[in-house]
């Protein structure tokens, strides 16, 4: 995730700030495999059986540091929380895979490669875990012209621990939990009587900050 954040420093206990970040999701069912197979001169690439989407998030919101305990001006331990909200917008990139279709007879069999996303007609081809009739992956950057927007929203919650909190020089710890939530599922897997989508995702993070002040 690629992200910055930019505020106003209220005081020396409390900082009011923006957030913007572009960051991708994945599903934690996805597993990705290459089959190694060779076709005329097209050779096989990586490929997340049962994908039908990629996600790219783009996040935004308004978030506040604050400090909450006394501490020592040099070697002490200031604690604190950090919280953010506002909108998530997940934008979803149709996934691509080189299915085989057989052509005509012929000994050997023939066959060719199609580059196709998801649909009911090919549904048993994504899903087939034999990997018979899947011969590969596409570019990432297939498929780009076909997004759709799903609206949400995000917000995370933090409790950090920053050393020395006078000192020139910025130590701090943080962790706590970030959560994105939709109006509807995300399509990222296919849908089976196995795996279902949602439409929200929790994550725990532990971010390390080293820095240093001037005034």
């Amino acid at each position: 995730m690629f992200g910055v954040n930019f505020g106003e420093i209220k005081s020396y206990y409390k900082t009011n700030y923006y957030h913007l970040s572009l960051g991708f999701m994945k599903d934690p069912r996805e597993r990705s495999q290459n089959k190694n197979r060779a076709i005329g001169f097209n050779t096989s690439s990586s490929f997340a059986l049962g994908k039908q989407n990629s996600v790219i998030v783009l996040r935004g919101g308004m978030g506040r540091k604050q400090f909450i305990s006394e501490k020592a001006k040099r070697k002490g331990i200031a604690i604190g929380y950090d919280y953010q909200i506002g909108p998530s917008i997940a934008l979803m990139k149709p996934y691509y895979l080189e299915l085989i279709y057989p052509i005509g007879g012929g000994n050997p069999p023939q066959s060719e490669i199609r580059e196709e996303r998801f649909s009911e007609e090919n549904r048993a081809k994504f899903l087939d875990e034999g990997g018979n009739s899947v011969f590969g992956g596409t570019s990432y950057f297939k498929g780009f012209g076909e997004m759709s927007i799903i609206p949400g929203i995000q917000g995370k919650l933090g409790l950090f621990f920053s050393l020395g909190a006078f000192d020139e020089k910025i130590k701090m710890i943080e962790t706590g939990v970030m959560f994105d939530v939709y109006i509807k599922k995300l399509p990222i897997m296919v849908e089976s009587e196995t795996i279902t989508n949602r439409p929200y995702y929790i994550n725990f993070y532990v971010n390390l900050l080293l820095g240093s002040r001037k005034n």
